[in-house]
This record gives C-alpha cells, structure tokens and sequence, in this order.
C-alpha cells in the first residue's frame, strides 16, 4: 500500500510538472524528491479546489475493484515475483499460505464463480470496448459538480494502457 502511495504521489507531483511547462519560467526538474519539492503548483492549479481522476480500464468488465487481478490471481502480486502472467484464479504450485496470502478470498471466489478458475485476465481485454464512452456528458456533468480540470488515467496497476479520442465541439 506504501508503494502505491508513492506511486501515486509520483505521478500526481509528474503531472504537475507537466503542467508547469507551459508556464513562462522554464524550470528543469530531475526525477529526483529535492528536484520535484522545488514545483510550484500554477495558480490555476492552487485555485482549482476540486479536480476528478478518472480510473477506467479493464478491470470495469468484471465490475469488482480497480485491483481485480492482484485480488484474485496469486501470480499478479506486483513486485513480490510470484509469477506471471497468465493471470488466473488457479493456486498452481504455491502453497496454501501463499496462494491464501497473496489473493482475498472474495476476489477469488468471484472469478472461479463467474468466469472459471482457468478465465485468464487478458480475456477480459476483448471485453472493455468503453461503448458508453459519453466525453461531452461526462464534461457537463463534470462542470455541473464543480471540477475545474478533470485527469483520465492512460495506464493502472494492471498494465494495461488505455487511450481515448477525444473531439472538440
């Protein structure tokens, strides 16, 4: 959860950087923590308040928790090296308490129930077609609660990479 965390903090601190690019003064920044504690946030930024992060992707065919594969797939636990994939519901050769340390049993027992211990997670690609994908609503809608800029994530935990096109009114 550390690591998420930071994570997170990273590319929200990179993103700022991004943003601050187009300001007049061009400061260079190292990916480094002295490096990034030196950005000043853009006033529009400090004035902004309330933002909304959008965290689409694949995950969202299954309908159980942005962390779905890392929940259910013993083999999906991000830097402990377990595995790889294919990603499934299967123990394989772990033993029950590292298969039974590495998912939550609710995940799991919702993948083999739904999908079948062997569903690998990939499968789900196909699935994700984003056909409700509605950006003028969603901006109106944004507006309308306040939002003065709106972030939607390209890439998550699972790896997966996701990209919308976008076209101005």
């Amino acid at each position: 959860m550390k690591r998420y965390f930071i994570c997170i903090v990273v590319i929200a601190l990179g993103m700022l950087v991004l943003i601050s690019c187009q300001s007049k003064q061009k400061e260079i920044y190292e990916p480094t923590w002295e490096s990034l504690q030196k950005h000043q946030a853009p006033q529009w930024f400090s004035d902004a308040k309330f933002g909304i992060f959008i965290h689409w992707g694949v995950y969202a065919v299954p309908a159980f928790h942005e962390w779905y594969v890392v929940m259910y797939s013993p083999m999906s636990q991000f830097g402990k090296n377990l595995g790889g994939p294919p990603y499934t519901a299967a123990q394989g050769d772990l033993s029950d308490s590292v298969f039974n340390a590495n998912i939550r049993k609710s995940a799991n027992e919702y993948h083999r129930k739904n999908f079948g211990v062997d569903f690998e997670y990939d499968q789900f690609i196909p699935q994700f077609k984003a056909e409700n994908y509605d950006p003028e609503s969603w901006a109106t809608l944004f507006k309308k609660a306040g939002a003065k800029y709106v972030v939607l994530t390209a890439k998550h935990g699972e790896e997966f990479h996701v990209a919308f096109q976008v076209h101005a009114p």
